[in-house]
């Protein structure tokens, strides 16, 4: 089964590149039941609720994403800041989607995407645009291609930068993967001229006999040869779920360590705790630690920050999650620790709109949970005999962050997305010759 690698901490971004940034795509948004309307974030201001922000958002006939609308308040009233437009083509998938900011009394033109599909579905091409004033017309600036195996996996991709009345080629990587899907190696190219390609750096990923990811490496290009720069590790349970993550770099003689991560679970395979620390001169010294409170149907209730002031943890601050009958999260309460009580800082407020017609989206028998989550949550059907056939993660604006193809037989997933932003996303599944969406709200 295809492991998604996007798993690297942001001290440690390179990876991120080599491993994640293969596919950039978009989706629809929910159509599900449930569809989130109205996203209002609120501060603390003397002793009472201000507005800060809001994000609306409206669907088409299909329910996809239509438009994202964001404002700021000021003077007493919500003002324009940006709006997102989307397009479809006839296979439900977007095609276009349009940025647009406010002046004054209108929306102005700023920039664009468009995107191209295989008969797999899959990104063929990415094209960014950037609006021209002068012109009143859209200038392309990069076109991102994308070429796949028979697997459906990424093998190579391609940046070139509009220049001159043509596109030049820039930047490269290609990928690799063993017969389970993994990725095992993939190299960054950069290229001057758009015809020689000058090695930068080489990734590489190593796995267990049940395709968890061990160990990662990276290494960059002197000019002659491949020099060793970073190298993670991981640990898993015998559920395989990650339990540690030791990040270390190559001081040109020996593995120096930097930090690692420690997660712990509960019964229910939700993580509970999550502890960073930071190497010292001989020994590992906490530095920061976070505490995850479900209720009895694994939703998230509570999420609580610690950091370690040398002797022992302290609270800096705490985030609260209230849910409707619909196990929708209405409200994210935010409080900071402070003169030994909690004092409130950011109040976020969710509204929904609710919609029937994909009654396939409505399938009771489709889990999710723990729903919200910090990172690792599962996906399983109650139904016998029910195979996965493909799942993408979308974020609010309609933007696909992660998509993969299952292999025949997979009937559960365990999916980590906790390297992505805060946040609510998306999950569609395809099972069975129809699509199941399910809302996921990331703390």
């Amino acid at each position: 089964m295809k492991k998604l690698l996007i798993i690297l901490h942001f001290s440690f971004c390179i990876f991120r590149f080599a491993f994640g940034q293969q596919i950039e795509s978009v989706g629809n948004s929910m159509n599900g039941q449930s569809l989130l309307s109205e996203w209002i974030i609120t501060n603390w201001v003397n002793e009472a609720w201000q507005n800060a922000w809001r994000y609306a958002y409206t669907y088409d006939g299909n329910n996809n994403l239509a438009t994202a609308t964001e404002q700021d308040w000021a003077d007493q009233q919500w003002l324009n800041q940006s709006l997102y437009t989307y397009s479809y083509d006839a296979g439900n998938r977007p095609a276009e989607i349009i940025c647009q900011k406010w002046e004054e009394i209108l929306w102005i033109n700023d920039d664009k995407e468009t995107y191209t599909y295989n008969v797999n579905g899959n990104v063929l091409t990415k094209c960014d645009y950037t609006w021209s004033s002068s012109l009143s017309d859209w200038l392309l600036i990069i076109q991102k291609d994308y070429i796949y195996d028979d697997h459906q996996n990424v093998i190579e991709w391609l940046i070139r930068a509009y220049s001159g009345g043509s596109l030049i080629p820039k930047f490269k990587m290609t990928y690799s993967y063993d017969g389970s899907d993994n990725m095992v190696e993939s190299f960054y190219f950069t290229s001057g001229d758009g015809i020689v390609w000058n090695n930068n750096s080489r990734y590489t990923g190593l796995y267990d006999e049940k395709n968890n990811l061990i160990e990662s490496l990276s290494q960059q290009w002197d000019g002659s040869g491949w020099v060793d720069e970073f190298r993670i590790l991981y640990l898993y349970d015998d559920q395989n779920r990650q339990t540690q993550e030791t990040n270390k770099y190559w001081d040109g003689s020996a593995w120096v360590n930097v930090n690692q991560y420690k997660n712990s679970y509960d019964e229910y395979g939700n993580k509970t705790e999550h502890i960073k620390q930071n190497w010292g001169e001989s020994d590992w010294i906490n530095y920061e630690r976070y505490t995850f409170e479900f209720s009895g149907s694994s939703q998230l209730v509570c999420r609580t920050y610690y950091l370690w002031d040398g002797l022992e943890w302290y609270y800096f601050n705490i985030g609260t999650n209230t849910f409707d009958e619909f196990q929708n999260m209405i409200q994210t309460l935010y409080q900071d620790w402070e003169n030994q009580t909690w004092v409130n800082q950011r109040l976020d407020h969710f509204s929904y709109i609710f919609s029937n017609s994909i009654a396939e989206n409505t399938e009771s028998d489709l889990l999710v949970w723990p729903n919200p989550t910090t990172g690792h949550f599962k996906v399983q059907s109650s139904k016998r005999n029910v195979e996965f056939e493909s799942t993408e993660l979308v974020d609010v604006y309609g933007k696909v962050v992660e998509m993969r193809n299952q292999e025949p037989g997979t009937c559960n997933l365990e999916p980590d997305i906790s390297h992505l932003p805060a946040g609510i996303y998306i999950i569609r599944i395809s099972l069975d010759n129809q699509t199941i969406v399910k809302k996921i709200v990331k703390l």
